[in-house]
């Protein structure tokens, strides 16, 4: 018998595992889905990676569902794609993160679908298995890791799940999922700024992050760097946003190198924009910055949305940020 990890178990697998390297064990695969409760198998293989319990598993007839203290069963009767989970052995079989963002759209706020497809999306793990995992973690997140997967890979998997419970709401956070996040405050600034306005963000065009720029000979020879990588990139306006966290950004030595960093990025012909924690942290202040940050694309925002700041007031909220004014 084989058990089917799925859901919020299955996120936390990722989390806890991290990102499979090249030559990993985990390899993707398709088998035919159990109509029985799985929890036999469960009790048997044990739980080897000590996910939080009940484990969520995934099935396929509704009349063998029998929820318990050891199992939380998920009911899958549409046809899965091929590679929708990955062999963890032992019989124990993973949803994969295209699947994992799949299922969990019928389970999350539109908010929080977002947040959790560009964190799979990205080269950062938060920690535990809460969906809702607040800032104050983040000193617990891993940072520099291979991406789980991709807007291009989540949406041809997408295109399969037709008739699934969720996939509308899927495809419809995928438009606001980006590739390469590295942290999460990288991730809630792209929200921030690119959500429409009924949804309280700014309605900015999608940003590319972490895109590689490259200098020019002679910043080469000062910099003693090739290339430099920004956080939030507009190539149509030539401009980048930086955000400056209080953990990284603070001391004489670090100054003095993100000074440096900025007048090579600045001789490339780019505007750059710096973003301070405190200033996502307190809305009267980041308004000014997207207001900012829209003005040197040339646009200028004219929100008339009568819901804006309820849902700007919701959108902080979800997100963890302090709604000072």
């Amino acid at each position: 018998m084989k058990a089917f990890i799925s859901h919020n178990s299955a996120i936390e697998f990722w989390r806890q595992q991290g990102r499979p390297q090249k030559g990993s064990n985990y390899r993707r695969s398709w088998k035919k889905l159990p109509a029985y409760s799985p929890e036999s198998s469960i009790v048997r293989r044990g739980n080897p990676w000590g996910l939080s319990v009940p484990l969520d598993v995934i099935i396929n007839n509704s009349e063998a569902r029998r929820p318990s203290r050891v199992i939380r069963p998920h009911v899958c009767s549409i046809a899965i794609p091929d590679g929708s989970f990955v062999d963890a052995g032992n019989g124990l079989y993973v949803s994969s993160p295209e699947f994992c963002f799949f299922q969990m759209a019928s389970e999350l706020p539109r908010v929080k679908l977002i947040e959790l497809g560009i964190e799979l999306c990205g080269t950062y793990s938060l920690p535990g298995d809460a969906i809702d995992t607040v800032l104050e973690t983040a000193e617990k997140t891993l940072y520099n890791l291979p991406p789980l997967t991709d807007r291009k890979k989540m949406s041809a998997f997408l295109a399969h799940m037709k008739g699934g419970r969720g996939q509308r709401q899927a495809l419809w956070a995928l438009k606001y999922i980006v590739d390469k996040s590295a942290s999460p405050m990288e991730t809630i600034l792209v929200m921030l700024l690119a959500l429409p306005y009924k949804h309280g963000g700014y309605g900015l065009p999608m940003p590319e992050l972490n895109r590689r720029i490259d200098l020019g000979k002679l910043v080469k020879k000062s910099s003693s760097k090739e290339f430099l990588r920004c956080d939030l990139y507009w190539e149509d306006a030539g401009l980048i946003v930086e955000y400056d966290s209080d953990l990284y950004h603070s001391g004489p030595k670090q100054i003095a190198e993100d000074a440096k960093r900025r007048n090579a990025l600045t001789s490339t012909g780019v505007r750059i924009i710096t973003v301070t924690n405190q200033q996502i942290h307190n809305a009267i202040e980041f308004d000014k910055v997207a207001r900012l940050i829209s003005a040197n694309m040339g646009r200028r925002l004219n929100i008339r949305n009568k819901g804006f700041v309820k849902a700007r007031r919701e959108l902080r909220s979800s997100l963890h940020l302090s709604l000072t004014y």
